[in-house]
């Protein structure tokens, strides 16, 4: 008894717990078993699988390539020679003949049961499933386009160069409060206001241009460790992910190329066509992919080989001297052979999403692009996919540097083989890459296939405010030269005690600048800029195979580097086309 206790303690989801010390419970024990039913396993009962019993090579006349035999009981849906089939830690493969022999274990052995189980169940003819699994892509098949003059002129609007008289015009401010002051006095209240921050401004400035480059560079260092050190590296990491620092060595206006500013995350346009790597030539997208997964399962429905019989699938493709090297090694290992058959385009590879939950065996965060195993289903694969927030009505989605044990949930995105909800997910992560044993990371479900599933990597550029009057404040440490503020000047600002403002005009030439806000500023406070760009998984993905050559076909390098380097063409372009819409 205290046994069965200490069990249960640790135990908490065993159902029931026997002591079989005893002939009484053996026999409990086996009466439990005869009477207790086996949950249903959903996902696998969707899809034709077994386990094979029997592995051997078929030889064909005429030199050939001979066929691998697999047979065992076919479980869950019916199977068609037509399908492709999968052997688990092996690979895909095209299947040649579905044969029925007779049956070793039969439930009858008395009467004709066993008359006709010899004969051909199903042969693959012209409709079978190609193993076609990524577009044939030309990197050099492009159309080749210069823009005009009128591209590389500035937009209209758009505030850069800071030449133009206009710059110096304010705005009209939306936050002002509608009291009884006249419209007169209100004028003569701001030019004094204005006054008064302009001659503050004239011995900044002055006090600017008279400091060397070590000077200015002991101010910037002086300011960001005493901001660590009242809130700490760690806090800083966790509270503020997003928060990055401006170069001082480098524009702004270059490093931050790709990135613009939004209005609102949840509201704000995106174009998912827009901007696209050169893989996303390769991959598949579907029109609507639950009447694609639909149609999936109900072609089960007609397919001639039913369930629950013994069968013989005859698989072609496999190379021979490699597969005996490995099957001899599962064998001493005391395994076995898995075989499943996949639907239509469940070879293809696409963009796919897998919902994740973190496991409570594991407490380290996982970096994005961090090489993980991936179980999704029966397939083994290794990638590196990039973790976003699971808001589900959004149509905007913000990338995680970090999948923290705290966060529990996220969404993990790579290229890999299509695969239809529901289908399990396993993360597991390896200390190195044939390392014989895993860590469970996450666990989850299938989200599906979706290309255009934007993903938007958020930085939050920070200033110090340096001096304040009313609304209006002088703001250092965001940028370090007079262009950065003039290219970034149509981005809203707003703080962390939940203010928000614009920039009005750069003051020097060393990245000063005045600012507007929407009320009267706390010298504590800090001055923010959010600026977002998409993101996209890398091509990195390869299935996991005992076959060096069958893994080999799908390391396939990717079509990015068959161009340019993104960061040369961001040099390369003028400042007068401004990264901000």
């Amino acid at each position: 008894r205290l046994h069965t206790v200490s069990f249960r303690h640790f135990f908490p989801e065993s159902p029931k717990i026997f002591v079989c010390d005893q002939a009484k419970g053996i026999s409990e024990l086996v009466r439990h078993m005869a009477t207790v039913k086996l949950r249903k396993v959903h996902w696998r009962d969707e899809l034709p699988y077994m386990v094979g019993g029997s592995v051997k090579w078929q030889e064909r006349p005429d030199g050939e390539e001979p066929l691998l035999e697999v047979s065992g009981y076919l479980r869950g849906r019916p199977l068609c020679a037509n399908n492709l089939a999968h052997l688990s830690h092996l690979g895909t493969f095209q299947i040649h003949s579905i044969n029925g022999p007779p049956d070793p274990c039969p439930v009858h052995r008395q009467g004709n049961d066993m008359e006709g189980l010899g004969e051909l169940l199903d042969a693959a003819d012209e409709q079978a499933e190609p193993l076609t699994w990524v577009k044939d892509v030309d990197p050099m098949a492009n159309e080749q386009t210069w823009p005009t003059d009128e591209e590389l002129g500035p937009a209209p609007g758009d505030g850069v160069g800071g030449d133009s008289d206009e710059d110096d015009v304010p705005m009209a401010i939306p936050y002002e409060n509608d009291d009884a002051v006249s419209t007169k006095s209100r004028k003569s209240i701001y030019t004094e206001i204005q006054t008064q921050i302009d001659s503050l401004m004239a011995t900044d400035i002055r006090r600017l241009e008279n400091m060397t480059e070590e000077e200015r560079e002991a101010e910037r260092k002086h300011y960001e460790a005493q901001r660590r050190q009242n809130l700490g590296l760690a806090g800083e990491d966790r509270e503020f992910p997003d928060e990055v620092d401006a170069p001082w060595n480098i524009p702004a206006r270059q490093r931050f190329l790709r990135y613009r500013g939004l209005a609102s995350m949840r509201t704000s346009k995106w174009d998912p066509y827009e901007n696209l790597p050169p893989d996303y030539a390769r991959i598949f997208q579907f029109q609507n992919i639950k009447t694609t997964q639909k149609r999936a399962w109900m072609a089960f429905d007609d397919m001639p080989v039913p369930p629950d019989r013994y069968i013989t699938i005859a698989l072609k493709g496999v190379p021979r001297a490699q597969f005996d090297a490995s099957y001899a090694t599962l064998k001493a290992r005391n395994g076995f052979v898995t075989l499943s058959g996949l639907r239509k385009h469940e070879h293809k590879w696409s963009v796919m999403h897998y919902n994740l939950q973190f496991s409570k065996q594991y407490s380290q965060p996982v970096k994005s692009k961090e090489s993980v195993l991936m179980h999704v289903g029966f397939r083994i694969m290794r990638c590196n996919p990039i973790y976003s927030e699971p808001s589900m009505k959004a149509d905007k989605h913000k990338l995680m540097r970090y999948y923290h044990p705290e966060d529990k949930f996220a969404v993990a995105s790579c290229f890999a083989p299509i695969s239809y909800a529901p289908m399990p997910v396993l993360m597991f992560k390896t200390p190195e890459l044939d390392a014989p044993t895993a860590d469970l990371v996450a666990y989850g479900n299938v989200m599906g296939a979706d290309p255009n599933r934007v993903i938007l990597k958020k930085v939050v550029l920070t200033g110090s405010p340096y001096r304040i009057h009313k609304k209006q404040t002088v703001v250092r440490f965001m940028f370090y030269n007079e262009k950065d503020v003039n290219w970034f000047k149509p981005v809203e600002l707003f703080t962390k005690l939940g203010q928000s403002g614009r920039i009005k005009t750069p003051i020097g030439t060393h990245g000063y600048m005045k600012c507007q806000m929407s009320g009267t500023l706390r010298a504590e406070d800090t001055i923010c800029m959010a600026l977002y760009k998409r993101v996209f998984p890398k091509w990195t993905t390869i299935p996991c195979s005992w076959l060096p050559e069958v893994e080999g076909k799908f390391r396939v390098p990717s079509l990015e580097d068959h161009g340019p380097v993104q960061e040369d063409l961001e040099d390369s372009l003028t400042p007068s086309m401004s990264a901000v819409q």
